[in-house]
């Protein structure tokens, strides 16, 4: 009701750096920091990029604590915990994903050059697979393909092309290096009419 004479008191601004490195220690240059408040519980946010020396500076937050993720292509997610306002020496180290690579070919051996790749994920003793939500598409290839940015884990993988019935490779475990040689040998597909 009345505008004049209202005063608004801003606290201190607090600063969230540090340094997002690989496992050999080699800085990561523009990996996404966002930042949480974790307590108290009012939630507030903030977020920064990594320069290429790996160093980040989140700004504008209160006091408090934190939860820190960060993202990179081509690395897992990686997450630091609990950390205070004004700290500036966080280090958050992130792990290299592995990749998958081979060929799509029919069943006389002869290259495939538009078909459909989905990833699914194994699990040991259960004969269900879990869905990703990864799938490509390549076209005008000599029917190889090369997948990178799969986390650690257990995958198969579902290909798929126009005349053939849908195939799966065989069962392969991605670490934090390339898989190769998954090959996938599409038959040709039947029609049921009726």
């Amino acid at each position: 009701k009345n505008a004049d004479g209202q005063k608004v008191k801003l606290p201190d601004e607090f600063t969230i750096g540090g340094v997002v490195l690989d496992e050999q220690q080699m800085p990561i240059a523009d990996a996404v920091i966002g930042v949480a408040r974790t307590s108290p519980r009012t939630t507030l946010t903030g977020s920064a990029t990594t320069n290429q020396q790996g160093e980040f500076k989140v700004r504008g937050l209160q006091e408090g604590s934190y939860g820190l993720s960060v993202q990179a292509p081509g690395y897992t997610n990686g997450r630091s915990g609990r950390v205070n306002a004004g700290e500036s020496n966080v280090k958050i180290v992130m792990q290299v994903k592995g990749s998958v690579s081979g060929r799509v070919s029919g069943s006389a051996g002869q290259s495939i050059s538009s078909f459909q790749l989905e990833i699914l994920r194994t699990r040991r003793g259960n004969q269900q697979y879990g869905l990703t939500g990864q799938r490509y598409k390549f076209t005008e290839t000599e029917g190889t393909f090369d997948l990178p940015d799969l986390a650690p884990g257990s995958y198969i993988l579902l290909g798929r092309a126009d005349g053939y019935a849908p195939t799966y490779s065989s069962s392969f475990s991605v670490g934090r290096t390339k898989v190769e040689g998954i090959d996938i040998l599409l038959e040709a597909g039947g029609v049921i009419k009726g």
